[in-house]
């Protein structure tokens, strides 16, 4: 089974409280391979799991798109 857009957020949110960078990393290329990159709720997790972890420069794709999802 695999998780959802919503399961994603649930785990990327969980690597963000126990500050786990290497699985967070990790949610992020499933999630990119899946194709929920662009989902609203995962591209939120996936700010808040980079920002909590104050990584000044994402990729630069990740903030194109999160600029037009917004």
């Amino acid at each position: 089974m695999r998780p959802n857009e919503y399961g994603f957020s649930i785990i990327l949110n969980a690597c963000t409280g126990s500050h786990d960078l290497v699985r967070g990393r990790i949610v992020h290329g499933y999630l990119t391979r899946l194709g929920y990159e662009s989902d609203r709720f995962t591209a939120n997790a996936l700010l808040d799991f980079y920002a909590k972890w104050e990584i000044s420069n994402p990729p630069s794709w990740f903030s194109n798109r999160f600029i037009i999802l917004i």
